[in-house]
């Protein structure tokens, strides 16, 4: 049975202040979620990406894992389930997380630039990332966290009611709830809202290339440039990741790569200089790159936080191998966190954090040369 914690208005305060959110907002909020919202089913989905074997068996067909499951054995990412020969998801009309945000913390800098998003996010990862910022949703279970009877319907509502520009997947791995995210992306399409998602891109190509038909811009973390990081710390390969992002690139669709600079684990000037000439070989040169700064969390508490100058020296680098649009991307203030022409240099946009001061484009082109700066900002 699927248990749902549906959660009162004080609970909601509490819960969104560890979370960052401002309190101002939250009633603003509050009125999309409420538990008292009657429209959204109940219970387990079936997901279409599976196959039976003999004796009841199911081998799910999402991520590279591929997990094969017995009766009652759950998938790594812990949301999928073998019940009696089909494989259920929990991950279905009960979001964790749902707020407004801007675009920007994804972070999607050159797509819907300075508008506003309504971001959900569904308890579990099919990842063990040892510093992950948000493990108190993304390393649970569904029936393990606090969530909000939400469907689709919802989300469009809310969306729209609000005036927000779309959709955003984030805080936990869409991955794990590919299935609920996918019918809000189809939803949100016919209603002519924007779609976007951030994930860690760990993910089977046929897959991506489906559900990647109703979502518009992607953020992928690449979470080093190493193959022996991503085993240790992330326990999977990033051979996968790196033919997500082409993939991506591939189907059409907007892509931003993040990079967290992780103290003595993925800061070597070397390994960042191989990821930057891999980026601008596969991906292209005007595909932005995000560093962003490591907190010390969940198991890696004991690290420090990277210092600035070590974001400063990983986008120096990364700009001098070719790449046009490097960021310091959670520094508020920092000029690293501004657009720049690519032509003339004059600032394209200016930002302060996640907020958009200013922005001196018209059309997406420089309005000091008439010069093209790569992205979708009108969307």
């Amino acid at each position: 049975m699927l248990i749902r914690k549906e959660t009162t208005r004080r609970e909601f305060v509490a819960w969104g202040v560890k979370l960052g959110i401002s309190i101002s907002a939250l009633p603003y909020i509050w009125d999309m979620i409420s538990p008292d919202l009657s429209s959204a089913e109940s219970g387990y989905k079936e997901t279409k990406w599976y196959t039976r074997t003999a004796d009841n068996k199911v081998q799910c067909e999402i991520c590279p894992k591929n997990c094969l499951l017995e009766d009652g054995q759950t998938c790594f990412c812990r949301t999928r389930t073998n019940i009696k020969g089909k494989l259920m998801t929990s991950a279905w009309n009960n979001p964790s997380v749902v707020e407004m945000a801007k675009i920007e913390s994804a972070p999607l800098y050159h797509y819907a630039a300075g508008t506003e998003f309504l971001a959900i996010g569904v308890s579990g990862c099919n990842l063990r990332c040892s510093y992950c910022q948000n493990h108190t949703v993304s390393q649970h279970t569904p029936e393990e966290t606090r969530n909000y009877r939400f469907d689709y319907k919802d989300a469009v509502s809310a969306a729209r009611g609000k005036k927000l520009k779309g959709i955003l997947f984030t805080f936990t791995e869409p991955v794990a709830y590919l299935e609920y995210m996918t019918k809000i992306a189809e939803a949100s399409k016919s209603n002519g809202l924007a779609v976007a998602a951030a994930t860690s891109g760990y993910i089977n190509e046929h897959v991506l290339k489906e559900t990647a038909k109703n979502v518009d811009a992607f953020t992928v973390t690449l979470k080093g440039f190493g193959s022996d990081f991503y085993r240790k710390v992330c326990n999977v390969e990033i051979s996968n990741v790196l033919n997500a992002m082409e993939t991506i690139k591939r189907e059409g669709k907007w892509l931003e790569v993040v990079n967290l600079i992780i103290p003595t684990l993925n800061d070597n000037p070397a390994e960042i200089m191989d990821m930057a000439v891999w980026i601008k070989n596969y991906l292209g040169n005007d595909t932005p790159l995000h560093f962003t700064r490591f907190y010390p969390a969940y198991r890696m508490k004991s690290l420090q936080e990277t210092p600035i100058t070590s974001l400063e020296n990983a986008r120096n680098i990364a700009m001098s191998a070719g790449l046009k649009f490097v960021y310091t991307t959670n520094i508020p203030g920092h000029p690293g966190g501004d657009t720049y022409c690519p032509n003339c240099g004059n600032t394209a946009i200016s930002r302060k954090g996640f907020d958009v001061v200013r922005i001196n484009l018209t059309g997406g082109r420089c309005i000091a040369c008439g010069k093209e700066v790569a992205g979708r900002f009108v969307v």
